[in-house]
């Protein structure tokens, strides 16, 4: 019969987002191989998790929700879960991450399952971590004093969580050995190391470029390290340097705040969360942990090593791991000693080189996975070769350990100068101790807003062959006629006035009232048609000239071009025709788009959309070549999305190469299905836009990953005249109430796919349009930025696990 065991960490291991997470999903899956049952319990919900919760499902573990309940009164309290688990199902083991986590559940599996062995992981010592951080400051060191009694007591607690343990395991044998010099005889103490598996980059080290810095960006030691290093370090290197080499910023939880420290640094990349670190490790020149404070091992030191990328680290960074200076890394504790180390890996090919084998071959035999893996295992075979504790033991007194930590203050005045320095440096705090309740937190990553935008007023040799000399789309727009009564048109543009997208100043003011009022960036339309371009000259300029700043993607606008303005095959003006060849020759024409600061970026990979996906004879191979050839050029990767329309509704893209499709609204498909109302001729199909938006707006689920379209309205008058499709009575109010949906909808998911896309900025054509015109002024975008500032504090339930590293 298997052993069963229950896990439980401040949420469900998420192996992607932080080495906390990445560490507790690799010992839940030791456990799984060694035949063990296991069930994950989350004491902070499962709220945006569902893909983490499939994940462990799949292999065939339980997930239990074990978030605080909420009364009538607004006030939550601790679930009942765990009471009726342990009361119900026999669990050989708890293994419990976390001293806060074991302090909370461990007198209930005491209670309820005194034969449950208890092994508790601390991931890293909080107190050690504290005190340094604390003492190491110039205020603590002014302020005459050790550590309070306050900090000995919270201290005193932790090392009590571990004493009533069966065993408690550390990353690191520094770690263990203190526990044991803390705790003696009273606890088993092992060192479980995080674990990496071996992966050299295949790169020659003189054609890696780039800095790399990683870490969760949700843990303070992190955030702190980034900070030093863009203010005290990276203006000391060589600017030269930086600009051939950059540095690439990633990792879960960049906030506006770390963005802004690098504001005025041509050579700081801040990339954020990325599913995979690998690619950036394998690319890059070097990695730079920064690391002023901290306990344990840490796992980005590790990666380097493993990943065969020479690093420079403080002492706090590369503790635990045996490393020599000069020999498997450059060791360097001030900001002049950082600068000069990295200069040296970005200038030394053959110093790089011996790093890189050297570190590699050390690290491999302690901090592989199957050296991670046996030490689990023998911990807990050590565990239960001895007997259960089967209570809680008393709390030890603060006075019976009181001579570890020297001279303490007792007094008020030392008590306050500790909360003070912990609140100055804490920005924002890290988790410390399970609350009570769970508190709703602002979060600053809202979500990110995209407008379609096309580039169709200028004129081109080719319209003006098929439509007539000076030929834009400000043409079709003039001469649109009312079809009944109240019907809005023609629609003419007030701000901006008739543009020309020919025009710098014209694409500045555009950018300028987006940024204004909330739009993160614009998607333009991209014409390509084996080799020749059309109304590419708008984007050309905003690339070569660097202006806008603002950020941007490109949808390829694949459908022939015909005299129906709808890419049906009749009378075509341009064809439309696919192959390898023309697959290669089109992405190696985009990649200095993709490569663009300025590039839309998703887990760190420029986003590229097709619109007719489902046109292209062989998408597989289509985009195995652009993923292929972007990976070449020395980009992470793309993020590859293809539009959803009528044509293709439901058909799962992501299984021929494409991450996630994007729902273009309106729907046609949906509309047909609705009440039209008897305005117009019979050609005319006509809707109320407040009657239909809530249709549109609650689309069937779909099992891959689907971006929300909102359009402000829509009218196709003025291209199609009486056999228009026409949202009659759009409101900026009715268009609010949409969009906010859509957001709270993007607001469920990571914060990398909180996207959402409005159809369209300048689509007046088709009565699409986000620009200001005569009737409704700057409403529309008003209403925009009301909706996205919203998303920006009341993003929902956040965490900070402390211990991520």
């Amino acid at each position: 019969m298997s052993r069963r065991a229950l896990f439980a960490a401040y949420t469900v291991p998420r192996p992607d987002r932080d080495s906390g997470g990445k560490r507790h999903h690799d010992l839940v899956r030791f456990l799984l191989d060694a035949g063990w049952t296991v069930d994950v319990l989350a004491p902070h919900g499962l709220t945006g998790c569902d893909d983490y919760v499939r994940d462990l499902n799949a292999l065939g573990v339980a997930v239990h929700d074990d978030s605080p309940i909420s009364r009538s009164d607004g006030t939550r309290m601790r679930s009942t879960l765990l009471e009726d688990l342990v009361s119900r199902v026999e669990f050989d083991l708890a293994l419990l991450a976390f001293w806060p986590v074991a302090r909370l559940f461990m007198p209930t599996i005491r209670r309820r399952s005194p034969r449950t062995r208890v092994i508790v992981d601390s991931v890293d010592l909080h107190f050690l971590r504290d005190s340094r951080r604390i003492m190491g400051s110039p205020e603590a060191a002014a302020a005459g004093f050790l550590l309070d009694a306050g900090f000995a007591a919270d201290m005193t607690a932790e090392l009590n969580v571990y004493a009533a343990a069966d065993a408690v395991v550390s990353v690191s044998d520094k770690e263990r050995d203190l526990l044991a010099d803390f705790l003696g005889a009273s606890v088993t103490s092992r060192t479980v190391p995080d674990c990496e598996d071996p992966t050299p980059s295949p790169i020659p080290m003189a054609d890696r470029a780039g800095l790399l810095t990683v870490g969760s960006y949700e843990h303070q030691p992190n955030v702190e390290a980034l900070e030093y290093l863009c203010r005290d370090v990276l203006p000391l290197v060589d600017p030269a340097l930086l600009a051939k080499h950059p540095l690439y910023v990633v990792g879960n939880g960049l906030t506006d705040r770390l963005r802004e420290c690098a504001r005025g640094l041509d050579g700081v990349r801040m990339v954020g969360w990325v599913p995979d670190v690998t690619p950036y490790f394998h690319r890059v020149r070097a990695s730079v942990v920064p690391l002023l404070h901290g306990a344990g091992t840490k796992r980005k030191m590790v990666q380097a090593l493993m990943h065969g990328t020479p690093t420079v680290s403080t002492d706090i960074g590369i503790e635990g791991l045996d490393l020599v200076d000069g020999e498997h890394v450059v060791v360097a504790n001030d900001p002049i000693a950082i600068a000069r180390g990295i200069e040296r890996l970005l200038r030394d090919d053959t110093f790089c080189e011996s790093l890189a084998s050297r570190g590699l071959e050390h690290v491999v035999a302690s901090r592989g996975r199957e050296a991670a893996r046996r030490a689990l295992l023998d911990a807990v075979d050590a565990v239960f070769a001895a007997k259960p504790k089967g209570e809680m033991l008393p709390d030890c007194s603060l006075e019976a350990h009181e001579e570890r930590f020297g001279r303490l203050a007792r007094d008020e005045k030392a008590r306050q100068r500790r909360l003070a320095l912990q609140a100055e440096l804490a920005t924002p705090a890290p988790v410390t101790a399970m609350p009570d309740t769970i508190d709703v937190e602002p979060d600053g990553d809202g979500v990110r807003l995209i407008a379609l935008y096309l580039p169709q007023f200028h004129p081109i040799p080719e319209n003006d062959r098929w439509w007539g000399k000076g030929f834009t789309e400000w043409r079709n727009v003039g001469k649109a006629t009312p079809l009944f009564a109240g019907h809005h048109q023609p629609q003419l543009p007030a701000d901006l006035g008739f543009y020309d997208l020919r025009l710098a100043e014209t694409r500045e003011a555009q950018a300028e009232l987006a940024r204004d009022h909330g739009i993160h960036g614009f998607c333009y339309y991209h014409y390509w048609f084996q080799g020749k371009r059309l109304l590419e000259r708008p984007f050309n300029d905003v690339l070569a000239s660097g202006e806008p700043d603002f950020p941007f993607c490109l949808c390829w606008a694949n459908e022939p071009w015909s005299r129906r303005w709808d890419g049906s095959e009749s009378e075509v003006l341009q064809s439309q025709e696919y192959s390898a060849d023309d697959d290669l020759a089109h992405i190696r024409a985009l990649l200095d788009a993709l490569a663009d600061r300025r590039a839309i970026c998703v887990n760190g990979k420029p986003l590229f959309m097709v619109y007719r996906a489902d046109q292209l004879p062989d998408p597989k191979r289509t985009t195995d070549c652009w993923r292929r050839e972007v990976e070449r050029a020395g980009l992470p990767g793309l993020h590859l999305v293809a539009v959803e329309t009528g044509w293709d509704a439901g058909w799962d893209a992501t299984q021929v190469g494409f991450d996630a499709k994007l729902l273009f609204e309106p729907q046609f498909s949906t509309l047909a299905g609705l009440e039209r109302l008897p305005l117009g001729t019979p050609r005319t199909r006509v809707y109320d836009y407040d009657s239909v938006w809530p249709t549109l707006a609650s689309p069937p689920p779909v099992p891959y990953l689907r971006y929300d379209t909102v359009c402000p309205g829509w009218d196709n008058t003025a291209r199609r005249g009486e056999d228009a499709w026409v949202l009659h009575h759009n409101t900026p109010e009715s268009y609010e109430a949409w969009l906010s949906i859509a957001v709270k909808r993007a607001m469920q998911r990571p914060p990398e796919d909180r996207i959402v896309f409005v159809n369209a900025w300048n689509e007046w054509a088709e009565g699409a349009h986000l620009e200001p015109d005569r009737r409704h002024g700057l409403a529309f975008l008003e209403a925009t930025r009301r909706v996205v500032d919203a998303s920006r504090t009341t993003a929902g339930l956040t965490f900070s696990p402390a211990g991520g590293r």
